[in-house]
């Protein structure tokens, strides 16, 4: 059984189609930017969390700190949008909240989008403020990644990235409705009728987002890329979006790698429902999932160096 809050998301929601988008470069900004505003308006973070801009590793973003966060264990927060819209304000509500829970100051970089700044400017952005964070001081074993849809693509990408330049790996890796396969050829994108995007939607954002780039290029869908040596990953997806299987092949692939993953499945539930409802139980249910994770982790890090 799903909440009355989902159930009412359901009930009213129509999801976005491809029509929507722009036909071409120069309607991108008004579409994006009337996109955003209505995120906004819905998104706003609690009362208790206080924001600020900031400037990471060159990156720009926003700090989002909960009452009693942690100085000394930050989670980098990227977030979803298709790589072509939103930004941390759009997301700040649900941003906020994870936050919260897993009682981290988090950073929400304001990355660059496509077209504009075409693929790979996404993945560049992330990874400067990965290091951004390494150079302000903080332990690489102290810093949680988290990322929704795109941005749980981007999550992937920025392990992967920071194990081949031998970077200090972050302490985890947590993902939420994960785009992991920009040429959608799984199972649940044909069948799976979802509430929040369409097939098409998707597949037009992949265009906009890959420039000329191959939809099958590890940097931009992670699903093509090597898992050998990664941290752990928490991966979680909704049974009724069309990503589902995005989420259940990356979590095979990198259990045949010989990671450490957790995959959860939420029964009845769309593409990245914290976003659009953050105050359903099942989304509470998310972001303790995510807090779970990344404190486990910590406790058997300082287990190991205290053996």
């Amino acid at each position: 059984m799903i909440s009355q809050h989902i159930q009412r998301f359901l009930e009213e929601n129509e999801p976005v189609d491809a029509a929507d988008l722009p036909d071409d470069h120069a309607g991108m900004p008004k579409w994006r930017k009337r996109f955003e505003e209505q995120m906004v308006a819905v998104c706003r973070p609690a009362p208790d969390i206080t924001t600020s801009v900031a400037e990471i590793g060159g990156v720009s973003g926003v700090w989002f700190e909960p009452p009693r966060a942690r100085p000394d264990a930050p989670l980098l927060y990227l977030h979803g949008g298709g790589l072509i819209t939103s930004s941390p304000r759009a997301h700040a509500g649900m941003i906020g909240e994870v936050a919260r829970a897993a009682g981290r100051r988090t950073f929400a970089p304001d990355y660059r989008l496509a077209p504009e700044h075409p693929f790979p400017a996404q993945r560049d952005d992330v990874l400067n403020a990965y290091r951004g964070l390494l150079e302000s001081g903080f332990d690489g074993h102290r810093i949680a990644v988290f990322g929704d849809s795109a941005g749980g693509g981007l999550a992937l990408v920025l392990a992967m990235v920071a194990r081949d330049l031998d970077l200090p790996a972050p302490l985890g890796v947590a993902t939420l409705s994960a785009w992991t396969d920009l040429a959608h050829t799984s199972e649940s994108c044909r069948t799976v009728a979802d509430a929040v995007c369409t097939l098409a939607m998707l597949k037009k954002m992949a265009q906009w987002a890959a420039g000329r780039a191959d939809l099958t290029d590890s940097r931009l869908s992670p699903l093509y890329g090597d898992f050998a040596n990664l941290p752990p990953l928490l991966i979680l997806a909704g049974e009724l979006e069309a990503l589902r299987d995005d989420s259940v092949r990356v979590a095979n692939r990198a259990r045949d790698a010989g990671v450490d993953v957790t995959l959860r499945l939420f029964p009845g539930l769309p593409h990245i429902w914290p976003w659009f409802v953050p105050e359903a139980p099942e989304s509470v249910d998310a972001y303790r999932a995510v807090a779970g994770f990344f404190t486990d982790l910590e406790s058997r890090h300082q287990d190991c160096n205290s053996a």
